[in-house]
């Protein structure tokens, strides 16, 4: 087995900015959008992160490479919100929005082309997020992949709440709040069409943190021969809990039990090494990266980025773009809090994004395959 070291190469300070999750890459070309209080921005580099330019046309959505080298995306919510009654609406609908840019040239100049793919979604309900107003209703978002499997087929995992999900939190007064599932879509028409494939982790069947928001935010990764990986989020608002790792051996219609592999983060980003380790990035508790050399079976220790020193709203939001730009160097965009102290900061000025330079090396390690390394928390 292997252990990874870093090393900080460079960081770069860039500016006020939130949330910088949402990117694509195409060779040595980088998208990456990021909200602020003037509508959101996108930096971009045409050098693996060498350099970068701030675009002031708006935000772009988070799209992967086809293997036609066009570029494909899905919306993050139900296009058919607001157009049913939910308080009566019997069958939920679930319309989803795809994307597709010829190129990333397209793209950047916004030459996006969408349609919508109905997506029958079994015992789908009505739920709600942590924004404790009641009108803020939702019914089932995506995560931040595409896998595209090697015989063509789609696969786009899911978050949200089914009628058969009735473990309620206590701390949401506005509405009932029951704990998230993951699950995931599949196509197998290129994207045209989307049909429900199986659950990958819900609290009923496998209980986490009661104070915990369930299942949520998974990305995942396949890892050959019908072997996927996904990571889920299940910690809620000011409330610390456990990303969990699943593991599906056929292509996603089974999976084995969800382990926990850090007791805390928020939307895990994955990256699979060019040496075929595996890279997790998050945050929360500050941002942090954590690794894995067996396939995602075990994982190390937190490296930390960042320390978050006090609440949510006023340490990094956790929410990162990642990638190894070349063997052995990850690139990461997060952002991190420098005022912590001042009261009359609006939301969304805050925060600073910064896009740091790492070197990754991993070490051979000796390890007792009768007792694999096992995750410890370096919080105290």
């Amino acid at each position: 087995m292997k252990e990874y070291s870093f090393r900080l190469v460079d960081s770069r300070r860039h500016g006020i900015g939130n949330f910088p999750w949402a990117d694509t890459k195409v060779d040595t070309r980088i998208l990456v959008s990021v909200e602020d209080n003037r509508g959101g921005y996108t930096l971009y580099t045409d050098n693996l992160g060498d350099s970068w330019q701030e675009r002031r046309e708006g935000t772009r959505p988070h799209m992967v490479e086809m293997p036609d080298k066009t570029l494909f995306g899905v919306g993050f919510s139900n296009v058919a919100i607001g157009h049913f009654d939910p308080s009566k609406q019997k069958k939920i609908p679930y319309l989803m929005k795809i994307m597709r840019a010829e190129s990333m040239d397209a793209l950047l100049s916004g030459d996006i082309q969408v349609s919508f793919a109905q997506v029958e979604i079994p015992d789908l309900a009505v739920g709600y997020g942590d924004s404790q107003d009641p009108k803020e209703y939702h019914t089932g978002v995506t995560g931040q992949t595409v896998i595209v499997m090697p015989n063509g087929d789609l696969i786009v995992p899911m978050y949200g709440q089914f009628k058969a999900d009735t473990t309620k939190l206590s701390y949401f007064q506005n509405y009932d709040f029951y704990q998230y599932r993951v699950w995931c879509v599949i196509s197998r028409d290129n994207g045209r069409s989307f049909s429900y494939l199986s659950t990958v982790a819900d609290v009923q069947t496998y209980p986490c943190d009661p104070e915990a928001e369930g299942y949520c935010e998974p990305d995942m990764l396949h890892l050959g021969n019908g072997h996927l990986l996904c990571v889920m989020r299940t910690q809620g608002h000011e409330v610390y809990s456990a990303l969990y790792a699943a593991h599906s051996y056929d292509g996603g219609i089974t999976w084995e039990p969800p382990k926990e592999i850090c007791p805390y983060g928020v939307l895990p980003r994955l990256v699979r090494l060019s040496d075929g380790g595996i890279l997790c990035a998050s945050g929360k508790w500050g941002t942090f990266f954590i690794t894995s050399s067996d396939e995602g079976r075990t994982w190390a220790k937190p490296y930390a980025v960042s320390d978050n020193r006090g609440q949510w709203d006023r340490g990094p939001s956790g929410y990162v773009s990642v990638w190894e730009t070349r063997p052995g160097e990850i690139l990461l965009v997060w952002d991190e809090t420098e005022d912590l102290e001042s009261e009359d900061i609006k939301p969304g000025e805050r925060r600073i994004v910064y896009m740091n330079r790492y070197q990754i090396t991993a070490d051979e390690a000796l390890l007792s395959k009768e007792s694999p390394r096992p995750y410890v928390s370096n919080m105290q």
